[in-house]
């Protein structure tokens, strides 16, 4: 198994997810020949928020791969160059939200002007880790998760074409699990000129859990086994190595990409 992890950078200020708090993994999976995932955590020293990111791409090596790559490494410049602690916090969710419309602008822009038969794209899951709250922006079918009390539950929902069918009343939730189109996105990235990004809310608590992940690392295990492994261990990285391992288990059919955060 071939997992790269990273450590969230920052400071351990008390209001913050701090480093021995957060995991941060990708995996290639078991079929694909390369890993269009990718993933951002990052906490500057002195800051009161914790940002965490997962980005799936698509349109293969040459789009998919760059797309989510672009994601990452723009939000991250933006993040670091972006102003006092005191300003952060205060409109960071609008800078969040701002700059993933603009980085849809520009991805869609380079696949209008060099007419690429497979478009370039990628979906995002971000979270604001603020002291009071979690702040999700999304955008596509990865997800963000919280355990509570040793229950887990979706945050995000999915934007997909099925998912639309299910809110609709056209598709019951035991027919959209196995639906062959489960997949096909309602909205991502670089697919049209303006996206639409679903913005939550959720208040945090001692001792919740997160989970942000892609497509390859929740479609290869059940709910009930999620739930489970969420709650089975003391710390973020062996919590996240096991649903890695799970995923893989599972087929690993999937870049597989998860970050882990445990309050406090």
């Amino acid at each position: 198994m071939m997992m790269i992890f990273s450590d969230l950078l920052g400071s351990n200020a008390s209001d913050q997810i701090t480093p021995d708090r957060i995991a941060a993994a990708t995996d290639k999976g078991l079929t694909r020949p390369h890993n269009e995932d990718d993933f951002l955590s990052l906490a500057l020293p002195g800051d009161k928020i914790t940002l965490a990111v997962v980005t799936d791409g698509m349109g293969g090596h040459d789009g998919g791969e760059l797309a989510s790559y672009f994601t990452i490494e723009a939000l991250s410049k933006i993040w670091r160059g972006f102003g006092s602690t005191e300003h952060k916090a205060r409109d960071s969710e609008e800078l969040l939200v701002d700059a993933i419309k603009k980085l849809n602008s520009r991805i869609h822009s380079v696949n209008d002007q060099l007419q690429i038969s497979r478009a370039m794209g990628t979906t995002i899951t971000a979270g604001l880790i603020t002291p009071s709250k979690m702040i999700v922006a999304h955008v596509g079918d990865s997800r963000a998760y919280f355990c509570r009390g040793g229950k887990v539950k979706q945050i995000t929902e999915d934007h997909t074409w099925v998912a639309k069918m299910v809110k609709l009343g056209n598709l019951s939730r035991a027919e959209a699990e196995n639906h062959p189109l489960s997949h096909l996105l309602s909205n991502c990235i670089g697919a049209s000129p303006v996206v639409e990004v679903s913005v939550y809310h959720h208040k945090r608590k001692v001792d919740d859990r997160y989970l942000f992940c892609t497509d390859g690392l929740y479609g290869s295990m059940s709910p009930k086994e999620l739930q489970r492994i969420m709650k089975a261990h003391e710390n973020p990285r062996d919590t996240l190595k096991e649903l890695i391992y799970c995923s893989l288990r599972g087929g690993g059919k999937d870049n597989i990409t998860g970050i882990v955060l445990f309050d406090a």
